[in-house]
């Protein structure tokens, strides 16, 4: 269920999602528009034939993102360098081992476990635990140990380690802690797994002991723990004391597992990790016919506006989009409520323009219509509406 827990850190699910939307979209392409007016405070990335341009929100958020992943990157350079550094110290320190007793021992866990791998065995005479190094082609080193019980034991706990995968599930751990440096749950995440690849170790290798092998491999680990740790840099056993008390009384008291509630709860694991992707908002992309140096993108608190070659689509301010006005051809605006009837003793004398009606929804967003070759009476403000040419919808009036 950990490992599950792991690779999710890895499959980013917003962007996923985001180049599903981008191959629906050339299966199915949007019309493109001319010009928009939009929220401010919206993530927006604009698409056109030339030229791609973004709100302060998008860039904002796209410069936060690139100092993330600096750091991540200098970071994980960091780790790869501390650990062929390491590794190379030490395989300087050892000897290849050419005994052929325990290299008949190494053959013959090998076949137990199922291992093709070609595996080469170190001695050292460094005090460290034994350990595992590489992937494709691991490295086992091990201490000088003279006891033959506890030179099998160690042998098969690292073969074990191998059949496991505990050497990439180490690098994928290294690169969680890069990625999500900032988050405390992954470094809880990463000791729960260094943890758990012991259990599993443990298990395996103590399967089919008696109580009396059993007390030799427990006091083995108690032994081996004075060494010097290595654990930061490869698969080694663990010195840490509170981990080696659960792996003392998980040795000598081996509990049932129940598969089926094991499936459950790595499918629930799955599912909850799903939810908070859906919560992350993803910049909008708008296509445009057109987008040159030209173009003007107006932006602030309340609303964006983009009018192609530079001219001002109506001639409406911003600070006119939270109010029922109508603009005159000549550039006089008539504040207006709303429409007002017919009145019987005016001589009603029209001018044309551009009305521009706000509404509100009434469940906190609002609606504002722009008609034109509209009319409106100089006198009582009565209106004549033209035809809408445009309407903006805020799920949320900012007004």
């Amino acid at each position: 269920m950990l490992k599950i827990a792991l690779l999710l850190h890895f499959i980013p699910l917003p962007i996923l999602i985001f180049f599903i939307k981008r191959i629906i979209l050339k299966l199915f392409p949007p019309e493109t528009v001319n010009s928009f007016v939009y929220y401010g405070y919206e993530k927006l990335l604009f698409i056109g034939k030339d030229k791609i341009g973004g709100t302060d929100a998008f860039f904002n958020e796209f410069l936060v993102f690139g100092l993330w992943i600096f750091i991540s990157v200098c970071v994980l350079l960091f780790q790869i360098w501390k650990r062929q550094k390491f590794r190379r110290l030490v395989l300087k320190a050892s000897n290849q081992i050419i005994n052929c007793e325990i290299l008949n021992i190494m053959e013959k866990y090998k076949t137990e476990l199922g291992i093709k791998k070609n595996i080469f065995i170190y001695q050292t005479g460094a005090d460290i635990s034994p350990f595992t190094t590489g992937i494709s082609k691991p490295i086992i080193v091990i201490p000088y140990i003279d006891n033959k019980f506890q030179m099998r034991i160690a042998i098969y706990h690292e073969l074990c380690h191998i059949k496991n995968n505990d050497g990439l599930i180490l690098l994928l751990r290294v690169i969680m802690c890069c990625i999500y440096w900032f988050n405390p749950v992954v470094y809880f995440l990463n000791k729960s797994l260094e943890n758990s690849c012991e259990l599993v170790c443990d298990e395996k290798v103590t399967y089919d002991m008696d109580r009396d092998d059993r007390l030799q491999y427990g006091y083995f680990i108690i032994d081996i723990s004075t060494k010097k740790s290595n654990k930061k840099y490869v698969s080694a056993f663990s010195s840490d004391k509170d981990i080696i008390k659960e792996r003392l009384d998980f040795i000598m008291k081996p509990r049932k597992k129940s598969k089926k509630l094991t499936i459950a709860i790595a499918g629930a694991l799955c599912l909850v990790s799903i939810f908070p992707a859906f919560a992350y908002e993803m910049p909008n992309v708008i296509y445009l016919e057109t987008l040159s140096n030209n173009d003007t993108l107006k932006s602030d608190k309340e609303f964006i506006k983009f009018t192609p070659d530079g001219q001002e689509q109506n001639n409406i301010e911003s600070e006119l989009l939270h109010r029922s006005v109508f603009i005159a051809d000549d550039g006089t605006i008539y504040n207006v409520s709303n429409e007002t009837e017919t009145q019987l003793f005016c001589s009603h004398s029209y001018v044309s323009g551009i009305y521009q009606k706000h509404i509100l929804n009434g469940k906190g967003g609002c609606t504002t219509y722009y008609y034109e070759n509209a009319k409106i009476c100089s006198k009582c403000n009565n209106i004549i509406l033209g035809s809408v040419t445009n309407k903006v919808i805020f799920q949320k009036c900012i007004h």
